[in-house]
């Protein structure tokens, strides 16, 4: 056995840990406030009611992925040391809007609560941040509107140095304005599929697209209705 072969087989780790994970059904709020090209109804609709096994996720993606719930649980083990953590990672569902979300953590200090949104970036990037990425600010605000917690913080770390930038961000209400429009609409595909089985279309023509490689609904979408049944939760 050589070096490339020990090297393939840790890759094969990361795909177990991926495994291992919990699939993801209905709707999230991260998948809320995503870009324009990458929004997709159908995908919405699909993890609604169909198991969730179409992402193609190299090594080293997935390796990405887990070293930011690594640089995850260190703050909020800091936040559980400090006294000042109420929650982490807590998964929360709200039945007005039917929607799942989990904030990264909330605290309480200084006589307030804040959702915690915590992110990490290579240090070029971190050098020249000014202000907090928008897609973690677009998170926090709905995260604040579904909770109807005013005051929030965006945490970015240094992946190169663990330096960390503090972002405190109040609730703009416009903000959350495009995300609940995208969930009503989703809202009314999901009805139309559930009473006459009537599915919106995708963004994707191919489940060989670019972003179709990486939809977690991506086997579901292009089945027939037959092989879409086999999947149904």
């Amino acid at each position: 056995m050589n070096e490339s072969l020990i090297h393939l087989y840790f890759s094969n780790f990361f795909k177990t840990w991926a495994e291992s994970q919990p699939l993801r059904h209905g709707f999230h709020a991260s998948s809320f406030i995503i870009d324009r090209e990458s929004f997709c109804y159908r995908a919405q609709v699909l993890q609604c009611f169909f198991k969730q096994n179409g992402q193609q996720l190299s090594a080293k993606t997935l390796a990405i992925y887990l070293e930011g719930k690594v640089i995850h649980q260190k703050w909020q083990d800091l936040f559980s040391l400090a006294g000042i953590l109420e929650s982490a990672e807590k998964a929360i569902f709200y039945d007005r809007y039917g929607i799942y979300f989990t904030p990264d953590a909330i605290i309480k200090m200084l006589n307030k609560r804040f959702i915690v949104e915590i992110k990490s970036m290579r240090e070029k990037y971190f050098l020249h941040l000014k202000k907090a990425p928008s897609g973690a600010v677009k998170q926090l605000q709905f995260y604040m509107h579904l909770l109807a917690i005013h005051d929030g913080i965006v945490l970015i770390e240094n992946k190169n140095t663990q330096d960390f930038m503090i972002f405190l961000e109040e609730y703009n209400p416009e903000c959350v304005k495009e995300p609940l429009r995208r969930l009503y609409v989703a809202s009314q595909y999901l009805d139309n599929f559930e009473h006459s089985d009537a599915l919106v279309e995708g963004n994707c023509k191919s489940q060989e697209a670019s972003l179709a490689k990486t939809c977690s609904a991506r086997v579901a979408c292009f089945a027939t209705n037959e092989e879409r049944e086999l999947l149904r939760l």
